[in-house]
């Protein structure tokens, strides 16, 4: 009598609950947005990327930052600093743990003058922290200015005129008639 082969022993199935390592060991985002095969218009991408801007109070909430000191009054402008929000919660910074105090007792007008100026009940609660360095909103952008020099670049040497069989329909032909057009040469 002939002894049957062993079957081959079949391996469970992945779950699908299981999340599955990410490839290259990296760490897996939460946050990703699945990638779709297909093409798609701009406006579904855009409308995603504004809505974690802030969504259509996106331009809204830039006008808050802007205006804080009006919007807050100036003595609790000069304490609550606007670091920013998450959902519907306000981030208010406090140089220190007696201004978040202060702060503390504020918290309904505080809510009460943003939720004005938004016109509408955006922010439902205020969360304190401290700033440890950290620029606020309502600070106008550190930019500085251009320290390049803005003058004309040098006319080549050797540079006459056209030569006689440019090809003004090659990216070289076209670089060099616009030269030429830089330095003001016939053409």
């Amino acid at each position: 009598m002939k002894a049957k082969p062993p079957k081959p022993m079949k391996r469970p199935a992945a779950s699908k609950s299981a999340p599955s390592a990410p490839k290259g060991g990296g760490r897996a985002e939460s946050r990703a947005i699945p990638r779709t095969c297909r093409m798609s218009p701009v406006s579904e991408g855009i409308a995603g990327f504004l809505e974690r801007l802030g969504g259509a109070n996106a331009p809204v909430l830039y006008q808050l930052w802007q205006n804080w000191e009006m919007v807050m009054g100036p003595q609790l402008a000069e304490m609550a600093i606007p670091l920013g929000h998450r959902h519907s919660i306000l981030i208010i910074g406090g140089e220190d743990n007696l201004v978040l105090q202060e702060l503390a007792f504020q918290t309904g007008e505080i809510l009460e003058r943003a939720n004005a100026f938004m016109n509408e009940p955006y922010f439902t609660r205020v969360e304190l922290r401290l700033i440890f360095g950290k620029t606020p909103l309502s600070a106008p952008p550190a930019i500085q200015p251009s320290t390049r020099r803005t003058e004309p670049p040098e006319k080549p040497e050797g540079l006459r005129g056209t030569l006689k069989n440019v090809n003004a329909s090659t990216p070289e032909g076209r670089a060099y008639l616009a030269c030429l057009k830089l330095h003001k040469l016939p053409g």
